[in-house]
Parts: structure tokens; sequence; C-alpha cells
């Protein structure tokens, strides 16, 4: 995947990510300035990632977290994707 697409999810947050790896991965995204541009209500955007095989998030020096419901739990911040 082109990691510019995630460039528009900058200073979103995670709350959801359910789903199977390898497989389809649904993430929640909250950022309601970005979600406030578009008509209706919402504060969230739904991505479904097919043919995903990894997910993991990084917190500093911390080992990285697989568990799609562990890392929601974290609620993290996308900075950067790489």
């Amino acid at each position: 995947m082109n990691s510019k697409v995630w460039e528009i999810f900058h200073d979103g947050s995670i709350i959801q990510a359910i789903g199977s790896l390898p497989g389809e991965v649904a993430l929640t995204v909250e950022i309601s300035y970005l979600r406030n541009m578009f008509p209706g209500q919402g504060e969230c955007f739904k991505l479904l990632l097919s043919g995903c095989t990894k997910l993991e998030y990084e917190e500093y020096d911390q080992a990285p977290v697989r568990d799609l419901s562990a890392i929601a739990e974290r609620e993290p911040e996308i900075l950067s994707v790489g």
C-alpha cells in the first residue's frame, strides 16, 4: 500500500481494530476535524484493509504489539507509517 494514503489520517487515533491476520482488518480512526469536512454526522472513518499480512504498533522502546484488540485499547495516534 502506498503510505501516502495514511498521511490523510495523520493525527487520527485508532479506536477499534477487528479482523484477522492474514486477511481483512477493519480499523476505526477517530479524527474529528477531518470528518467534519464531509457531510453527515460522525467523527470517525472506517478503513478496511484487505489482504493485510501485518499490523503492529510500536511505542517508543517497547516491544511491538500485534494483537488487534490490544492495539485498539491503546488508542494510538497515527504519526507515521512505515
